[in-house]
């Protein structure tokens, strides 16, 4: 921000949807903004996540389309985001300050489990949030930028904290791949610069990464290459298939035994190979 918010209760936004409100202020800020110095904004909006509430004109936008009321409340929420992406990049553009941006979109984690979670799809992958599975740790996430070449699939192996040492990186450097440009230094971190590996100029920096260690629930994971080892309980492991999965479908899929992978003891160790790009 720029410094103008303090840390104090805004009453008067009560009865106001987040994600506009925080569209509304980030809006706010690129207007307001020196462009004389550069601009980092992180901008984490509350949706899309509990409490399920979305306003009414987005839930009737999917009136007859969505059966599942829940799913019908996940697409309207999302849509609500889209609009409020749309309000960020249209504010950037009118301060004419988009030509010289790269926005960058991501979550922290795939979607809860039908049942528990807001009708959230991880297929195909496995598992939800709370997991260890590829569908509770693996998110989408894309970059735009004027500066870059766009419809650019990038496959390469990146942890969040990776993100840090980037845009350090990207900050001093530019976005042009340089290996001349070490960019700051910020020491002994879990994160490794991996701008290169992203804009297509070479391959991840990494090869691992340490995805979690509970010592109080005992069990852990560590992702080598395409492959994952897990020890104790990774947590709830099923497959929800999307409504245009036919449930004989999903049934040849999935069900030939796989589901018992899940039901592990604490004290035992199992290693399968997850891959980089196909379901668990």
């Amino acid at each position: 921000d720029d410094g103008s918010v303090k840390s104090e209760v805004v009453w008067k936004a009560n009865g106001t949807y987040s994600t506009e409100l925080y569209a509304d202020r980030a809006a706010q800020v690129i207007e307001k903004h020196d462009q004389s110095k550069p601009l980092f904004m992180y901008l984490p909006f509350q949706s899309v996540h509990n409490p399920n509430e979305v306003p009414d004109s987005y839930y009737q936008m999917y009136e007859g389309i969505v059966e599942n009321e829940k799913r019908r409340t996940l697409l309207a929420m999302v849509t609500a985001m889209d609009d409020a992406a749309e309000v960020v990049v249209t504010a950037l553009k009118q301060s004419g300050m988009w030509e010289n941006t790269v926005f960058i979109f991501f979550s922290d984690n795939g979607g809860p489990l039908e049942g528990i979670g807001n009708g959230q799809v991880n297929y195909p992958l496995r598992g939800g949030k709370y997991s260890y599975w590829e569908g509770g740790i693996r998110s989408s996430s894309f970059i735009h930028s004027p500066m870059l070449p766009g419809g650019v699939i990038n496959q390469e192996l990146l942890h969040v904290t990776d993100w840090l040492p980037t845009l350090g990186h990207l900050a001093a450097c530019g976005v042009e791949p340089n290996d001349q440009c070490t960019g700051p230094d910020m020491g002994d971190i879990d994160g490794v610069n991996q701008w290169n590996a992203i804009v297509g100029a070479g391959k991840s920096n990494r090869t691992e990464f340490l995805v979690n260690i509970d010592p109080k629930a005992k069990n852990s994971a560590l992702r080598w290459g395409p492959w994952k080892l897990y020890h104790g309980n990774p947590g709830k492991g099923d497959w929800v298939p999307p409504p245009s999965v036919s449930e004989h479908r999903y049934n040849q899929q999935f069900t030939h035994g796989l589901r018992d992978r899940n039901k592990f003891e604490t004290d035992q160790e199992y290693v399968f190979s997850e891959g980089i790009y196909n379901p668990d």
